[in-house]
């Protein structure tokens, strides 16, 4: 079932093959509904758990901000998300590039539980972007961020034609690393002091996945 952001309807996607500006992933396919489906997107897979994606908005910033407060300890070592109003236009003025995508996981509750972003994506002849994620407590560690990804990756791959995506991960960072693992992703290598996560220059380990060895539609 989808729901829309602004008509507040809802769609039978057995009956409904195409509806503007909507995806819908079923537990064995992703349909694409659009060639500019962005907003919301509501998700059913397998499992009776729900999740909505969401194009990020100001409308939502005061929950997001609040979501980063309470997730502190979190993400300590692991991330640096946007935790001002001014930081957070920022990430929402660098969305308006093609070159970035963003995506709020948000619970069939309309609670926010992480945000999935693609980044620096390369169009020509490399086709490749990168893979960036955190959950916000209470939700994290309960499923809600693996789905997210699924139906973010299907897209990348399957409406946006991307070939390569990659995800930079601290080697410590065991559940992470357990995530993209799970979803086919492959350590290709270690890049030394690669990014700068809560003022240190850390290491992280490449996971890279190829459009031809997803299998998780």
């Amino acid at each position: 079932m989808i729901t829309g952001a602004s008509a507040g309807r809802s769609f039978d996607c057995s009956r409904t093959p195409c509806v503007r500006n909507y995806l819908c992933f079923g537990a064995r396919r992703a349909f694409p509904l659009g060639p500019t489906a962005v907003g919301m997107i509501r998700i059913c897979l397998r499992k009776r758990m729900r999740i909505v994606l969401e194009s990020p908005s100001h409308r939502r910033q005061d929950e997001f901000l609040r979501a980063v407060a309470r997730s502190r300890n979190l993400h300590r070592r692991w991330a640096s998300p946007p935790s001002t109003p001014a930081a957070f236009t920022e990430y929402l003025s660098r969305l308006k590039s093609a070159a970035h995508l963003g995506y709020f996981v948000r619970t069939d509750a309309d609670e926010l539980a992480g945000v999935i972003n693609i980044n620096d994506i390369v169009r020509g002849k490399s086709l490749s972007g990168y893979l960036g994620y955190y959950a916000f407590v209470p939700h994290d560690g309960r499923g809600y961020m693996a789905e997210g990804l699924c139906a973010v990756i299907s897209r990348a791959f399957r409406v946006l034609k991307v070939h390569r995506l990659e995800a930079n991960i601290q080697p410590h960072n065991t559940r992470s690393r357990r995530l993209v693992q799970g979803l086919g992703f492959r350590r290709e290598g270690v890049s030394p002091r690669y990014l700068k996560i809560a003022g240190r220059w850390c290491d992280h380990e490449r996971w890279a996945l190829a459009a031809e060895n997803w299998s998780h539609d």
